[in-house]
Parts: C-alpha cells; structure tokens; sequence
C-alpha cells in the first residue's frame, strides 16, 4: 500500500478538521472510519481509522482521482476518541454546513439526479478529465475518471 505512515498523526486533537477545504460531513466521517488532514491542490491527506483502511482506500482515491493522495493510518480508539470528543460533543448541526466543492457518496440517496449529475462534472472539470465512466452495480456504482 503505497504513501501509507502509520501514527503519524495525533488525531486526538485535531479540532481544527473543519477549516480543511472539502471536509467530509459528519456522518460520512463517522461511516467511513476517514477524515481529510489537509486539502491542497494537487495532494490530499487522508487520517482512516485501522479497521476500515482496507474498505474505503480505492473509493476515496477514485474520488480524489487526479490528485496526489496520501493516508495515514490511525488506531480504532484514538478514531473513536476523535469521534466521541470532537465531532458529537461540540460540533455544529451538519445542515448549517454546507461544501460546494464536492459532494459525499451518502448524500446520493436523497438528492436529485440533477445534483448529483452536476456534483460528478464538477469533479471531473476540477480533475481535468478527459472521461467519465460509470460503472452501475445492483447495490451501488462506480464512478471512474480519465486523467490524461
């Protein structure tokens, strides 16, 4: 697993995760055991939790696909620390929060086709790419981009 440290980052304090620019909501934080360190333009820094490593690595690089990505892994108790401390005990209700530079997997379900169409090309316009593909499954989809 290439660009990979392990605890190498204190996720314990990091309170500061909402000023990263395209911060993942809440609850996809939460589900996915992922949290973004650092947004820059071409390179992401991506804190997952241990037990969920394995499970999300391919989703977030195919939706960060252009850009550098790296992950640090973090300890299962330190993520739930993180978790329990700073996003439920102080953190603001997820509907006054709103990012306008990408859109979360789980928002798909209760959004209409149009935003989610609008959310995929905004992605690929920002990735330069050349391509869309998607790939439909009976459960859930793929959304793949060519970068060239």
């Amino acid at each position: 697993m290439k660009n990979m440290s392990r605890n190498e980052f204190d996720i314990t304090s990091f309170s500061s995760y909402r000023t990263v620019p395209g911060q993942y909501t809440d609850s996809f934080i939460k589900t996915t055991g992922a949290v973004k360190i650092s947004d820059e333009a071409h390179a992401v820094t991506i804190a997952v939790k241990e037990s969920k490593l394995h499970d999300c690595i391919t989703n977030l690089k195919n939706f960060h696909a252009g850009r550098e990505t790296s992950f640090v892994s973090v300890s299962d108790t330190a993520f739930e620390e993180f978790v329990g401390s700073i996003l439920e005990g102080n953190a603001p209700d997820e509907k006054h929060v709103k990012d306008v530079s990408g859109f979360v997997l789980e928002d798909v379900s209760t959004s209409s086709v149009i935003n989610i169409i609008n959310a995929v090309f905004l992605e690929a316009v920002r990735s330069r790419a050349s391509d869309i593909h998607i790939e439909p499954g009976p459960e859930e989809m793929l959304i793949r981009f060519r970068i060239d």
